[in-house]
């Protein structure tokens, strides 16, 4: 790569990431680099998050994005970005949304929606969920942010939010952040 671009040559450059971190969070910075080095151009591959190790390790990609927990890929040369909370978010016309200081005993019986079963995000909170005994009325994995945004609006579901995605999720598909009393475990961009 460093050569190739010293050289002036046009390089393509693989990542992945999920999607919902690649069209929120990484976007802008995908294209502030474009634009700085023309000559370098980015070949992005989304999947779900639990996936992308296996797409550095496998060499599908140079450089994945992911949320993790620290230290969960030793095999990995990782650099940790930044942490980041998640909260439970709703459309804005869910009457969950105009609670405030809300317990976690407000999503009980909820419909709840998200992309992947296999997302940090999952892993750390629904543990969380299980020690309160707040059981959903319904749980379903989707596949795709846009497939969850439509389901948030019709069927009034709960779903998960990184603080990277909030301003996103409200811009583009009217969902808001639940204010729960508790806070959600922290996860790390790598």
């Amino acid at each position: 790569y460093h050569a190739a671009r010293d050289l002036g040559n046009e390089v393509t450059l693989p990542i992945g990431g999920c999607e919902l971190n690649m069209s929120n969070s990484l976007i802008s910075l995908f294209s502030q680099f474009t634009e700085r080095h023309p000559n370098i151009h980015i070949n992005m591959r989304t999947s779900p998050n639990a996936a992308v190790p296996e797409m550095v390790r496998s060499g599908e990609v140079d450089i994945g994005f992911f949320f993790g927990v620290r230290d969960a890929f030793p095999d990995l040369q990782t650099t940790r970005l930044y942490s980041t909370p998640v909260f439970f978010a709703a459309h804005a016309d869910n009457p969950l949304t105009k609670l405030t200081d809300a317990p976690f005993d407000v999503l009980h019986q909820q419909e709840f929606v998200y992309p992947h079963d296999s997302c940090i995000f999952i892993i750390l909170t629904m543990p969380e969920l299980e020690k309160r005994q707040i059981e959903w009325k319904q749980t379903t994995y989707l596949g795709s942010v846009s497939l969850v945004a439509d389901q948030v609006l019709r069927k009034h579901a709960v779903t998960l939010v990184p603080l990277c995605a909030l301003r996103q999720y409200e811009k583009n598909y009217g969902i808001q952040k639940i204010q729960l009393r508790e806070s959600l475990p922290r996860a790390w961009q790598m």
